[in-house]
């Protein structure tokens, strides 16, 4: 069965966004690894604050990354978007989105599930906010902090 031009446009049109947004999350990912490069190299104040999360049997279940001004939540296994935790957390930083203007937030995964929440352009008003949201939720997940300096 052949397609029709306008039904044939749309899916090119459809593939192109998608492809796009995968290119914008790529860009935020090497953006985010830029800072982190940029921190351990001397060329910002301070280093990278990495926290590793780990399951009540040890098993990894995520990692943070925090610079100066951003933070990095890395799930080992992605976190289904319907989790009331995992809920909370994006409402939180994409509320803190709203009542600043300089920040930015980034979702990867796919429509069911969360792989990793990149926040940028934070400010310590902001982070102190985030940082309380993120340790609610880990805490409410069952997951355990462990964390090392870089």
């Amino acid at each position: 069965m052949s397609q029709t031009r306008p039904e044939l446009c749309a899916e090119v049109k459809k593939l192109l966004e998608k492809e796009i947004a995968s290119l914008e999350e790529r860009l935020q990912f090497y953006q985010l690894l830029l800072s982190i490069i940029e921190a351990n190299c001397g060329k910002q104040v301070g280093g990278t604050r990495i926290i590793e999360y780990y399951s009540e049997d040890g098993r990894p279940a995520a990692t943070i990354y925090r610079t100066r001004d951003s933070v990095r939540i890395v799930f080992i296994r992605p976190f289904p978007r319907l989790n009331p935790y995992i809920r909370y957390l994006v409402r939180t930083a994409r509320q803190l989105s709203e009542e600043n203007e300089q920040l930015t937030v980034n979702e990867e995964g796919d429509g069911e599930a969360l792989k990793a929440l990149t926040i940028q352009g934070l400010d310590k008003d902001t982070w102190e906010e985030l940082e309380l949201a993120i340790e609610y939720v880990m805490k409410r997940l069952k997951v355990k902090p462990s964390q090392r300096e870089e």
